[in-house]
């Protein structure tokens, strides 16, 4: 007997399921998109670019302005902006279970990828802010140093200084002397 508002009943939905787990995990364990069963997958991607792009196209057709802005819309509620049901946490925009879940995956992640420290606390570890490196002394090693002094505009630190300073100055010599 089919439970109210579905098309199997409770026992038949367990099998399916399983049966559905278990033939998305043969497909992907061959290299193959789950969603359609057909195209190859490339590197750590869950579904081919086949699906993914229906998916976008799906979305961009079918998609309400109130789905596109319901960040803005719950956050000009009141709402978290993840779930949408609690409060925010003062001075911010999500309430503090979603923020706990996040910072939670967050460690996840940074776990599963090997990364020990974050980055904001790398300075009082000693690594570079921004590649983690070893650093001796500042917040970034010499490498992030000389990539970042070396994308600079050529020249003159202080032309647009002086620049700008000559025509103020300039403009206030020739008002004194009249």
């Amino acid at each position: 007997m089919a439970v109210p508002g579905r098309v199997m009943c409770e026992e038949c939905a367990k099998k399916d399921n399983e049966r559905t787990k278990e033939n998305r995990k043969a497909l992907i364990n061959i290299g193959i998109c789950p969603r359609c069963g057909k195209n190859k997958l490339w590197g750590d991607e869950k579904m081919c670019l086949e699906c993914k792009e229906k998916i976008y196209e799906y979305n961009k057709t079918h998609r309400t302005k109130s789905h596109k802005n319901y960040n803005k819309i719950r956050k000009d509620n009141g709402m978290c902006i993840k779930c949408g049901k609690n409060a925010p946490v003062p001075g911010k925009t999500k309430c503090a279970l979603c923020a706990q879940r996040e910072r939670t995956r967050a460690r996840e992640y940074r776990m599963r990828k090997g990364i020990e420290v974050d980055r904001w606390e790398r300075p009082a570890y000693g690594k570079c802010y921004i590649c983690g490196a070893e650093i001796t002394s500042g917040r970034i090693c010499k490498r992030c140093k000389d990539r970042i002094v070396s994308s600079l505009p050529k020249g003159n630190k202080n032309s647009l200084w002086e620049r700008d300073n000559a025509l103020i100055f300039k403009s206030m010599a020739m008002e004194r002397r009249m």
